[in-house]
């Protein structure tokens, strides 16, 4: 065997060493933290209106005493609504972000200069709204309509 042989193959191993290894180095992005605790969260949730319905049908049934299905029914209850809050603010913390990210987009596209399009019009400067030939004020918002600048 020769030194080139050698290297060519050492340099093969570090690369599919470091390919396998790739999942471990890389740190976890946050969205997957999130959606696991909110699996678990929904997982928890599920497991908890089972043990609500069984221990309802259970004392239905006349298998447990009213003063421990009582207390075991609060306990459970109380449990829940620990699980419903903790779900009700990712659903609001994930909503809001996506808000955000909208009336931002939103905002930056009203902003934009559409210029019409073969003499036919365009669109309204503050608002967004479409704009005929000839207006000179956005049926929408009222807002006076800029001349379009011809490009030659």
């Amino acid at each position: 065997m020769t030194i080139g042989s050698i290297l060519l193959g050492l340099a093969l191993l570090v690369v599919v060493i470091l390919y396998l290894a790739r999942p471990l180095l890389m740190s976890e992005p946050t969205t997957t933290s999130s959606v696991n605790s909110r699996r678990q969260l929904e997982q928890q949730k599920e497991s908890l209106l089972v043990e609500i319905k069984e221990l309802d049908f259970d004392h239905e049934t006349g298998k447990i005493p009213t003063d421990v299905y009582e207390q075991h029914r609060a306990q459970l209850m109380s449990e829940a609504a620990v699980v419903l809050k903790a779900l009700d603010e990712l659903t609001v913390d994930s909503d809001e972000a996506l808000r955000k990210q909208i009336e931002a987009t939103v905002a930056q596209r009203r902003h934009q200069h559409v210029p019409a399009t073969n003499g036919q019009g365009g669109y309204c400067h503050n608002c967004g709204w479409h704009i005929d030939q000839g207006d000179k004020f956005c049926a929408k918002c009222g807002q006076a309509v800029r001349a379009v600048q011809p490009t030659i």
